[in-house]
Parts: structure tokens; sequence; C-alpha cells
């Protein structure tokens, strides 16, 4: 039982969703990753403008 938990914690670090897929929680694992992907596009396309308001 706790090889089982400490994979879907490893797999939860990786990126979040995959824990709860790796333990069968299907739209719970796909809610978490389509979150994940959209926080690091909005990331990605913010970054320049929140690094240049940054005093120099």
């Amino acid at each position: 039982m706790d090889q089982h938990r400490n994979r879907a914690t490893v797999l939860s670090i990786l990126s979040m969703g995959l824990g709860q897929i790796y333990n069968k929680q299907f739209t719970k694992g796909i809610l978490f990753l389509i979150f994940e992907a959209f926080s690091i596009y909005y990331l990605i396309n913010n970054l320049g403008r929140a690094l240049w308001a940054l005093p120099h």
C-alpha cells in the first residue's frame, strides 16, 4: 500500500493530476492537468510584462 501512495505522490510532483489519474480518478486528474497547462501558458505569455515591471 505504501508503494502505491509513493508512486502517486511522485507522479503528482512531476505534474498536477498524474497522481489522480494513477489512482483512477480520471476526471479530477484531467481537470488538474488542464489547469496546469493553462497556468503555464498564462505564465509564459505574461512573464515579460511581469519582469519589466520590476525595478532595476
